[in-house]
């Protein structure tokens, strides 16, 4: 067999091409079916079941599968979720919310302090929606050197500093990057700043 294959090399390998080219549904569902037993003891079909209970939405945003792949432009399927230690199969996720749950290795006190982190920022945005409707407020501004200006003694700004900027409109506080405030002045302020 080693010995036909040695000899016949090039005229095997054109026609499974060819059969790949004429079969490529079959042939992709073969290797998915192979890639599902062989990680995860499932079938392709078993797969396809929890696919359609799913409604091809991702169990935890709701959403369809959006990212394509770089090179063939299609569409990932969604990805088999998994206890990696028992390798107990969970849901089918989208890429977004699979990679989230691995970068935070599943860690619930983690996903605690991120949800305490939105909240925090989303009361900040709140305050920046207040000082927008308020044009006729005071505004002052407290600009923070960054590390690289305190080393250097240099007072010039490069965009690479990303200066904070601790803003005060009446008596409410928040902080913020230069650019950040910069577009929010230009965003929302008719009559530009006036220095003091």
């Amino acid at each position: 067999m080693i010995e036909y294959y040695k000899q016949n090399k090039e005229q095997i390998l054109k026609r499974q091409k060819k059969y790949r080219i004429k079969n490529k549904t079959k042939c992709s569902n073969a290797i998915r079916n192979c890639y599902c037993k062989k990680n995860y003891g499932i079938t392709l079909s078993d797969y396809n079941v929890m696919l359609k209970q799913q409604k091809n939405r991702c169990y935890i945003c709701g959403n369809k599968e959006k990212r394509k792949h770089v090179t063939s432009g299609k569409t990932f399927t969604l990805a088999l979720d998994h206890n990696h230690k028992t390798g107990h199969i969970r849901k089918l996720l989208c890429r977004r919310c699979n990679h989230v749950l691995g970068l935070m290795k599943e860690n619930i006190k983690l996903f605690d302090k991120m949800k305490k982190y939105i909240t925090i920022h989303a009361k900040e945005e709140k305050k920046m929606k207040k000082m927008k409707k308020n044009t006729k407020s005071k505004i002052t501004v407290y600009i923070h050197q960054s590390k690289r200006m305190r080393d250097t003694g240099k007072n010039t700004f490069l965009k690479s500093d990303r200066p904070r900027i601790e803003v005060k409109v009446d008596n409410t506080f928040t902080w913020m990057y230069a650019d950040e405030f910069m577009a929010f002045i230009i965003d929302n302020f008719k009559y530009g700043v006036k220095e003091e």
